[in-house]
């Protein structure tokens, strides 16, 4: 399946206090939200109010939550970091810029059906074409 997204506005990187989505090989540690509204806000990971699209008001985490754990030495603060996958209110910058703080952001009905199709412990790889690792980049010079 493809899906729009919207990652870090700032760009990608591990470093915390960036708002950077972080690189490189990740797994889903735990999957939130299980059987609520696409609607849903969550706060700390805890659902609150139902988002009205009407009433956008703050930056939400909408649907369902996957908390990435990074695998990798350079990325292993992602948990830390709270860097999700989740569904989005902004739905107008999904698949045309980015625009979160760190985490990659989905429509709230496309992270309800992600949701289903993958398991706490699946792989998940980001990479940015703009800004390869090392080990990306000379992938890339060899093809």
């Amino acid at each position: 399946k493809k899906y729009p997204i919207s990652t870090g506005l700032l760009g990608t990187g591990e470093k915390a206090n960036t708002g950077k989505t972080p690189r490189g090989l990740h797994q889903i540690d735990q999957k939130i939200g299980h059987g609520h509204h696409p609607h849903q806000s969550f706060r700390a990971r805890i659902p609150t109010q139902m988002y009205d699209p009407k009433n956008p008001g703050r930056d939400n985490i909408l649907g369902r939550i996957l908390v990435l754990d990074g695998q990798q030495s350079h990325n292993s603060n992602t948990k830390k970091r709270c860097i999700y996958i989740h569904g989005t209110g902004a739905t107008w910058h999904l698949g045309k810029v980015p625009h979160s703080r760190g985490c990659v952001r989905m429509d709230p009905h496309d992270i309800v059906e992600l949701y289903t199709l993958v398991n706490e412990g699946t792989a998940v790889y980001i990479y940015d074409q703009g800004n390869p690792l090392p080990w990306e980049k000379s992938a890339i010079t060899h093809l």
